[in-house]
């Protein structure tokens, strides 16, 4: 969905200058980075599959370096950094609204939107993960992700599941898997949806930190921000705590006189955001493994050391900290936002949830047969293959040649957004409308006074914020 387009005035707090008149030109960039970075998850899914090299930082440890090992160009492979920026703009969208309307003096309607947002928001996680949890059980139960299981292609091996031994088995470990996603970050039919419960801890800490400080002034609750983002990095919290927080910073930033540079700044403040981008781009691009083989990454390594607690995963923190980077320098320079308005961009960020979400089954069915199902057709199956020792082996279905891969990736990515683009247009109200029944059902008539109680201008104004926000 496309970001707001809310053009109303906030009054001028007392202690913070007035935000920009026209607030959604300085914001509507993070839809069209949230569709990039949904679209570079599924690339380094592609990577896990058919390109591992690319996840190391070189060949070997005294090999040369590959084109895309190196830093910024390795990005596709870096699945960890694109999931970090969707923990700042998690921070960032969501309070958006309430922000607005605390600096505004409105807080009774701030609290009753906060309130009702972060209730709709959980059926908007829950209910599109359960159906396509569903899909792809029932998938696997038919044997659709048994190519995928003998395949050579690594991360669809991994984590395609075995179908169970009978239809009975099959519904309990159903129920498991969807219980086992929220309690346990598992999901054994949709690898991907491991990310689900810190979004929903994302947004818990959104709530409770807005909830405390909406009452306090805009300096306040910036510090509040700071302390907290300085508490989570002491506990090496790098995927939930630092990005979220740093996108509440960003978000209240985004609100004043400072939140973006203008034709009349400084020229070192205009050209300022273009190396923080490469910086960032260049900190996400940090490898998870063997960091000590190139140069630019065992430095950060050894920067690590002294800059972070000892139970910090660096391969969370360097990418964290370059997505905070690049996600700063969009919010403050026309020019770079500019590229995430393209409409290309914006056009996938209304895509972002259903494409996070499908594209995990359909790799691991659709394209699985795509590309090794002529190799079966022509071998078969693998059998098991018994040792010399007695031990029994099965390997797997070799890769196809290169032409394949040629022709078989471009069709199966616009097969993929056409299936996203039709889930977002003909499924994703189903949804909504039970999003909207599970709040009626919680809240009663308590629903329509939230409606009541803003001004007709202002509701209209706010539906286009409240579909993005909804998406986090």
């Amino acid at each position: 969905m496309l970001a707001t387009k809310e053009t109303e005035s906030t009054a001028e707090s007392p202690t913070m200058p007035a935000r920009p008149a026209n607030h959604s030109s300085t914001t509507s960039w993070a839809h069209g980075l949230r569709g990039l970075a949904a679209v570079m998850v599924v690339a380094s899914h592609t990577v896990l599959c058919f390109c591992r090299y690319m996840v190391l930082p070189r060949s070997s440890e005294n090999g040369p370096y590959y084109f895309f090992q190196l830093p910024i160009l390795r990005l596709p492979a870096q699945g960890q950094a694109w999931v970090a920026i969707f923990f700042v703009l998690l921070g960032f969208v969501n309070p958006l609204k309430t922000i607005q309307q605390c600096r505004s003096g409105d807080v009774s309607n701030a609290l009753t939107y906060l309130a009702a947002n972060s209730f709709k928001r959980l059926g908007r996680l829950i209910f599109p993960a359960a159906a396509v949890t569903v899909i792809a059980w029932f998938g696997c139960q038919l044997g659709f992700l048994n190519l995928s299981l003998h395949s050579e292609a690594y991360w669809l091996r991994i984590t395609s599941a075995n179908p169970s031994e009978n239809w009975v088995q099959a519904i309990d470990d159903l129920l498991k898997s969807l219980v086992s996603t929220w309690f346990y970050a598992d999901n054994p039919y949709d690898q991907p949806q491991w990310a689900l419960p810190y979004l929903f801890k994302g947004s818990i800490f959104v709530f409770i930190t807005l909830l405390t400080t909406c009452k306090a002034t805009p300096r306040f609750r910036m510090l509040a921000y700071a302390v907290l983002y300085t508490w989570s990095w002491s506990i090496g919290e790098c995927l939930v705590g630092t990005n979220v927080f740093f996108g509440m910073f960003l978000a209240e930033f985004s609100f004043t006189e400072y939140s973006s540079v203008t034709a009349t700044s400084h020229p070192l403040l205009r050209f300022a955001p273009y190396p923080l981008a490469v910086l960032g781009l260049v900190l996400m691009s940090y490898p998870n493994e063997y960091t000590h083989w190139a140069p630019w990454s065992n430095l950060l390594m050894n920067m690590g050391h002294n800059m972070f607690p000892d139970n910090t995963d660096y391969g969370r923190a360097w990418p964290g900290i370059g997505a905070q980077i690049l996600s700063f320098a969009f919010s403050v320079s026309p020019g770079l936002r500019q590229i995430m308005n393209q409409k290309a961009l914006q056009w996938l960020g209304g895509l972002s949830h259903p494409l996070y979400l499908l594209h995990g089954p359909l790799m691991r069915s659709v394209l699985s047969w795509m590309v090794f199902g002529p190799v079966v057709v022509k071998q078969g199956l693998p059998t098991p293959i018994q040792n010399q020792d007695g031990s029994w082996y099965l390997p797997v279905v070799p890769f196809p040649k290169p032409v394949v891969f040629v022709v078989v990736l471009p069709i199966f990515f616009s097969l993929l957004l056409y299936v996203v683009n039709l889930w977002n247009k003909k499924v994703e109200p189903m949804f909504a409308d039970a999003t909207q029944a599970f709040e009626k059902m919680a809240f009663g008539e308590q629903e329509e006074k939230l409606k009541s109680v803003l001004p007709t201008h202002q509701r209209q104004r706010s539906q286009g914020g409240d579909k993005l926000q909804e998406k986090y």
